[in-house]
């Protein structure tokens, strides 16, 4: 049902916001630019990934909410 989906929604957006937080933390503690630069790249091939993955499950959600087969 959509409160399924309106927890999933709220639970990707916690887990994106700390994923942050935790970016941050690391940038806080880097020994130098090129630290900063790697760890930044690696956080956003990570959240492309997190987002890709959080978009199909929620598209699966809406679908299952609605009654709408693939």
């Amino acid at each position: 049902p959509m409160k399924d989906v309106g927890a999933k929604a709220v639970s990707f957006a916690e887990t994106n916001v700390n994923a942050a937080f935790d970016l941050a933390e690391k940038l806080v503690h880097a020994k130098d630019v090129q630290e900063v630069l790697s760890l930044q790249t690696e956080y956003l091939q990570k959240q492309l990934e997190a987002v890709q993955a959080q978009a199909r499950e929620m598209g699966e959600a809406m679908q299952k909410a609605t009654g709408v087969k693939k």
